[in-house]
């Protein structure tokens, strides 16, 4: 469908001006030659055809403006697409030492669904006010994190944890914060209204965590970030925007490429106690 430009504002002026002008010429030609003479007739005339002209100029003026603005609008959208596509999305890189300026402002945004997920949850179980102001606004939360119980059944996995995050008894670190989140999940529940909030653990060594507005649709936005050796020291932040991108399977926005990434990760749903699993089923929505 091809786009209208409209002009805003003058139109109606415009309009008005150009009928007074047709009607004031037509009333010169058949009153006034009865009672003025040929010269204020003439004077009349010139007047009322530079009327017509500046109307129209000023008319075509407004045009010009308005389909000027519509392109370099339309530019300006074609250019940011094009820089997005380049940095796959990505728009803001910090250091992880600015998590305490940029997630609080993820959180108090409006949004139908916050998707925070990480390894241990260490920091997420400190923000429990700001994930309650964003459930008491209706927001559904999900949280992912992994499996404390099955890295205590595989004690060498446990092991690899520990020497990732320079740690000692990690998985039982992670296990104490998975009750947390548990005690928050039915608190939150019961009072504002069946899975707002739902926990899921994956079985996995996967060392990456974020927090995504509104996950897989158009206006999804969030910040991530990859745990190298000896986290969280040194770490990088990413945020992150979705754009429609020219090239979506071989060239996916970043955010894509996360969600699908953690959609490949062997997940289950926490149930009423923190040991219990059940099958995952669509929890984003």
């Amino acid at each position: 469908m091809k786009k209208r430009y409209t002009l805003q504002g003058g139109g109606l002026l415009g309009g008005t001006l150009l009928v007074a002008g047709g009607v004031g010429r037509d009333m010169f030609g058949a009153f006034i030659p009865y009672v003025v003479s040929d010269w204020v007739i003439v004077a009349g005339v010139i007047l009322g055809g530079l009327l017509l002209v500046t109307v129209i100029t000023w008319r075509g003026w407004e045009f010009y403006r308005a389909r000027r603005a519509a392109l370099e609008e339309e530019a300006e959208r074609v250019r940011e697409l094009e820089v997005l596509h380049t940095r796959k999305g990505i728009v803001e890189v910090v250091s992880d030492r600015a998590r305490l300026e940029r997630y609080p402002k993820l959180w108090n945004k409006e949004a139908k669904v916050i998707y925070c997920f990480g390894v241990g949850m260490s920091n997420v179980t400190a923000d429990s006010q700001l994930i309650e102001n964003a459930v008491a606004r209706g927001t559904k939360v999900r949280f992912e994190m992994m499996d404390p119980h099955w890295l205590k059944a595989n004690l060498i996995l446990g092991e690899q944890v520990d020497m990732h995050y320079g740690r000692s008894d990690f998985p039982n670190q992670m296990l104490c914060n998975l009750k947390r989140l548990v005690a928050l999940r039915d608190r939150l529940n019961e009072r504002y209204g069946k899975d707002m909030v739902v926990i899921i653990v994956y079985q996995m060594l996967y060392f990456h965590s974020g927090t995504i507005v509104n996950p897989g649709k158009p206006d999804s936005w969030g910040w991530t970030e990859a745990h190298q050796l000896n986290w969280p020291h040194g770490q990088t932040m990413m945020k992150s925007r979705m754009y429609e991108a020219p090239e979506s399977v071989t060239e996916p926005p970043h955010l894509v490429s996360v969600l699908g990434a953690r959609e490949k990760l062997p997940r289950f749903i926490v149930g009423v106690e923190p040991e219990d699993r059940e099958e995952i089923r669509e929890v984003l929505g």
